[in-house]
C-alpha cells in the first residue's frame, strides 16, 4: 500500500469515529479510532479519541494505555493528560489523577475540564477547600470567554 493512501485512509477513520463520539457511539468509534490507529500508529489524536471513548465504555485501564501512548507521542497534548486524569479518577487513584490533571493545566491554563476533573478528584480525597478554589477558577475561565449569546465560553464549544 502506498503512504498517501494508507494516510487518507487513517484520515477518514479517524473522522468516522469524532461522528461517533459525537452521536455518544463509542463501540464504533473504538472502531474507527483502531483502524485509523493501523494506518497511522504515530498520532497522538487517534490515541487521545480512543482513549477518549474506552473512558466512555467504562473500559479504563485500556483507555489509559492509549493516553500514556499519546502523552509520549505528543507531551503537550493537554487533552490527553486530563483523559488520563479522568481514568485514573474512575479507577478511585485520586492522587494520581490530581497529576494528571496538574500537568494538563500546566499546558493550557485555561484547560477548564482539567479544573473540573481536578476539582473531582479534590473532593474525594476530602480537600474541599482546594475543590472549590479549583471550580471558582474553572466558572472564572468561562466568564472570561462568554460569547455573550450562548452562556457558553468559546473554550467549551
Amino acid at each position: 500500500m502506498n503512504p498517501t493512501r494508507e494516510i487518507a485512509l487513517a484520515q477518514r477513520a479517524y473522522g468516522e469515529g469524532i461522528q461517533h463520539c459525537e452521536r455518544h457511539e463509542y463501540l464504533a468509534a473504538v472502531a474507527c479510532f483502531t483502524r485509523a490507529y493501523r494506518f497511522n500508529p504515530c498520532s497522538a489524536a487517534t490515541l487521545n479519541f480512543r482513549g477518549f471513548a474506552l473512558n466512555n465504555l467504562k473500559l479504563y485501564h485500556m483507555a489509559i494505555r492509549d493516553l500514556k501512548q499519546a502523552i509520549l507521542l505528543d507531551p503537550l497534548m493537554s487533552s490527553a493528560w486530563n483523559n488520563t486524569g479522568f481514568s485514573y479518577n474512575h479507577l478511585k487513584e485520586h492522587e494520581r489523577a490530581i497529576v494528571y490533571f496538574d500537568q494538563a493545566i500546566r499546558i493550557d491554563p485555561s484547560n477548564v475540564s482539567a479544573r473540573t476533573n481536578r476539582g473531582r478528584s479534590l473532593v474525594s480525597l476530602g480537600r474541599r477547600d482546594e475543590a472549590m478554589a479549583e471550580y471558582l477558577e474553572s466558572r472564572r475561565i468561562v466568564f472570561m470567554y462568554d460569547d455573550g449569546q450562548t452562556g457558553r465560553g468559546g473554550l467549551l464549544i
